[in-house]
């Protein structure tokens, strides 16, 4: 159980969503485990839950409604508190209230000393609706443990609050491709769905110009999706 949780998680991250999908459906198909691995059993239906969360069509009963709710919202590893993917879930429409909540959620994290759960809480909330309250407890986070794997995609993240398309377009034109690929596509979906639920058309469309032309840096995938998410948002504001 250990294992195929860790793989899992692994698999999520990278965007390997098949694959994540088929191994964790192999271990609920076994059924529910004894109790000292029942936490990462309910942390697997969370993930998987969360991934379904995350999507554009979100299913009407979540996988992650099997998971026992009676437990706290944070916990030592993703998934086995029920903060995150009742954040996620929620769906909020304001991007202000996702920030204030998601910050709220970090902090105790951080205050429990769940720091790697404070930090994918943190790297998703900043991929899924990027806001400078929680990317600046994401710079802390990976600043005080001394973690500088994610230093492209935090320059990514910087430009993209900041609004500077410019430096975006560069910092797109020169990535070297690594493990966080798939976050910075997610974190430039969600920064232009987030721009159009704040009804700034104008940084909707210098967003999407700055990244929908970059060749050879995100997946073939990750730039459909983000093409068509561009275009379905054009046509929802005209």
């Amino acid at each position: 159980m250990a294992s195929s949780y860790v793989a899992a998680h692994g698999l999520l991250y990278r965007g390997y969503f098949e694959e994540a999908e088929y191994l964790m459906s192999s271990v609920f198909a076994m059924g529910r485990p004894g109790f000292v691995v029942d936490v990462l059993y309910d942390a697997m239906l969370r993930l998987a839950g969360l991934r379904h969360a995350t999507t554009a069509i979100s299913p009407a009963l979540s996988i992650a409604s099997q998971a026992r709710s009676e437990v706290p919202d944070v916990g030592p590893l993703p998934g086995i508190g029920k903060g995150v993917h009742e954040l996620v879930s929620a769906e909020t429409t304001q991007p202000s209230v996702f920030d204030r909540h998601a910050v709220k959620l970090i902090k105790r994290q951080m205050k429990s000393g769940y720091i790697l759960e404070a930090t994918m809480t943190a790297l998703l909330c900043t991929c899924l609706c990027p806001g400078a309250p929680v990317l600046d407890l994401l710079r802390k986070i990976l600043r005080d443990s001394g973690v500088t794997a994610h230093d492209q995609m935090m320059a990514v993240a910087t430009a993209v609050v900041e609004g500077d398309h410019k430096l975006l377009g560069l910092l797109l034109k020169h990535y070297e491709l690594d493990a966080d690929n798939y976050q910075i596509g997610m974190l430039l979906r969600g920064a232009l769905k987030r721009h159009v639920l704040e009804g700034n058309t104008a940084a909707a469309e210098a967003h999407g110009r700055s990244f929908l032309d970059v060749r050879g840096k995100i997946s073939h995938n990750q730039r459909a999706t983000l093409v068509q998410h561009f275009q379905d948002d054009a046509t929802h504001r005209t």
